[in-house]
């Protein structure tokens, strides 16, 4: 199979979790920002935002870890080739696949006209169910594989726009204030570093725990954020 070299995985072909502790340092870190950003918060909010924090951080250590973006587009081909190849159109065929081929195939299946007999509530529950035809499984893992072929460029798999944005609805829950962006340090020169309040706390909060996310892709998870919450307020 695909992944068998994958050195996460164990006999039974199935990832194992990975797991991030978070040293007394690190806590100590993330505590003394929150301290440093909601001074006016009280002892048991700053507690409540600390956890709220550490949980969003150890999700986003997972999905980095297992999740989508821990493989490559010729690893998602080799599982998706490996599904076609061995006719394993079913749900119990979909989990033997890496977790990037496995999103790839749920996503065509979401966008497929599916037979009346084929729908349920969600993908998932359908899947489950086992009320999806194998032949809907074949057609959208050949349209994902397709489609992979068919990208160039630079292979972005991210987690940080899910983090950012999590941990923005941490602080706008806790200041009452809507997350600003601004990359305007001294004398107004542009700076890759969030400058406002909030974009600050989120690039140090993401960086304490993975210093490999440079300040510049937090400003662009930041700047799609707002514009998601501003197009949003407008409908």
């Amino acid at each position: 199979m695909p992944r068998t070299t994958d050195p996460r995985l164990v006999e039974n072909g199935l990832i194992v979790e990975a797991r991030r502790r978070f040293s007394e340092e690190e806590l100590t870190e993330i505590r003394t920002l929150n301290e440093r950003t909601f001074c006016k918060a009280e002892v048991a909010e700053l507690d409540a935002v600390l956890a709220s924090a550490v949980d969003i951080l150890q999700r986003y250590w997972r999905w980095k870890h297992n999740g989508p973006s821990a493989f490559n587009r010729a690893e998602a081909a080799a599982s998706l080739n490996w599904c076609l190849t061995n006719r394993s159109f079913s749900w119990g065929g979909i989990q033997l696949m890496n977790p990037r081929a496995q999103e790839l195939i749920i996503h065509e299946l979401w966008m497929m006209p599916l037979d009346e007999e084929e729908k349920s509530p969600t993908v998932f529950r359908a899947l489950l169910d086992g009320r999806v035809h194998p032949k809907s499984i074949e057609k959208a893992a050949i349209a994902a594989l397709t489609k992979l072929n068919k990208t160039r460029g630079p292979d972005v798999r991210s987690a940080v726009d899910q983090v950012v944005q999590e941990l923005c609805e941490v602080y706008e829950c806790a200041t009452g204030i809507p997350v600003t962006l601004s990359n305007k340090g001294k004398l107004l020169k542009y700076e890759e570093t969030p400058r406002s309040s909030a974009g600050e706390w989120v690039c140090s909060v993401v960086r304490s725990l993975d210093r490999d996310v440079r300040p510049s892709q937090v400003s662009h998870s930041l700047r799609k954020c707002i514009g998601l919450r501003n197009s949003q307020q407008k409908q």
